[in-house]
């Protein structure tokens, strides 16, 4: 979350010196520097209910569980289904590790781990 910041920050200070040097032109353009806060409804609390939901009224913790959880989240799920169709091959795979040449030589694991490819 502070790289996204970072880099939106580095955005921001490199376009409005960009729009400064254009100034000739006459476009109103405003860059808005810091998330807009937006103002929390109030639920109605029916008797005998304790309310435990809290608004989130902080801009970036906002930003942080509505976009940036749910991209990451997405870009998990996705990376997971993509993945898990070849967990054998890559178990296959495991086999060619400078790591584990010492336990092919040993136990002539070869055999075993390429069986699996065919």
């Amino acid at each position: 979350m502070d790289g996204v910041k970072l880099m939106a920050k580095t955005f921001i200070d490199t376009m409005s010196e960009k729009l400064e040097l254009v100034e000739t032109i006459d476009i109103d353009i405003v860059i808005e520097t810091e998330l807009p806060v937006i103002r929390s409804r109030k639920r109605k609390i029916l008797s005998g209910e304790k309310n435990n939901d809290e608004p989130i009224t902080d801009p970036e913790i906002r930003y942080t569980v509505e976009v940036h959880n749910l991209i990451l989240d997405n870009t998990i799920g996705s990376m997971e289904k993509k993945f898990s169709k070849n967990q054998i091959l890559y178990t296959d795979f495991a086999c060619l590790s400078p790591a584990n040449f010492d336990d092919i030589k040993k136990n002539d694991l070869t055999i075993q781990c390429f069986n699996r490819a065919n």
